[in-house]
């Protein structure tokens, strides 16, 4: 499958694998934090709610304190205690400050956060009636029964992923700003997909990959 990259350089710039450490399928956990880092920027920007109500959401999103549903409703544990948990819906939060806070509690906001984290960017109808759905920080497949089966995590290498494709040989492509994700199959179980980067050539993202590289890491 032939990938081309469009933008400053032109429609038919080509684009260039960047190998480095950073682009390897086992950056998991930075993608994870990245994603939840940018969500709660955005709940920052969007919620009239204080950066300590924010705070608290933040650490029950970071410490797996949120339980997200297919319907947008979430279940939220007191202090990572799963015998006793808060229903959210989108609306309403079952604890006791929900009417105190006007509506934006921090498991109301921790909910808002998570959603927004996992949100789906872009999505592949399969032949068999499921679909794989690419979120900012990772791969699903979800069927019409609202099973969901996670297929692989996304390296954070990536800004704003904005488009996802699927090549014959069962390659990922997720399309983000500056450059292109290329999930290759390699292994059975996990990670399972060996991860490159595409980036245009003479674009400011190779020289930033390519001091990257001469640095020796990632910052």
């Amino acid at each position: 499958m032939s990938k081309r990259a469009s933008g400053a350089q032109g429609a038919d710039a080509p684009l260039r694998l960047i190998e480095h450490p950073a682009c390897r399928a086992h950056c998991i956990a930075r993608a994870e934090n990245k994603a939840v880092a940018e969500a709660y920027d955005w709940a920052r920007q969007t919620f009239p709610v204080s950066e300590r109500s924010l705070q608290a959401a933040l650490r029950l999103v970071l410490c797996g304190a949120v339980e997200l549903s297919p319907d947008g409703t979430a279940h939220v544990w007191y202090h990572g205690q799963r015998s006793r948990t808060y229903f959210v819906d989108t609306q309403s939060c079952s604890c006791a400050a929900f009417i105190n806070t006007q509506g934006f509690c921090k498991h109301i906001n921790a909910r808002n956060i998570a959603r927004y984290a996992s949100e789906p960017v872009d999505w592949i109808h399969e032949p068999d009636g499921t679909w794989l759905v690419a979120t900012w920080n990772a791969i699903w497949r979800t069927s019409e029964r609202g099973s969901n089966e996670l297929i692989t995590r996304l390296p954070a290498v990536l800004d704003y992923p904005n488009s996802f494709a699927k090549s014959a040989d069962g390659t990922l492509y997720v399309g983000g700003r500056g450059g292109i994700l290329r999930l290759t199959p390699t292994w059975p179980d996990t990670p399972r997909y060996a991860a490159d980067l595409l980036v245009p050539m003479g674009s400011r993202e190779e020289a930033c990959w390519a001091e990257r590289a001469t640095a020796g890491g990632d910052d």
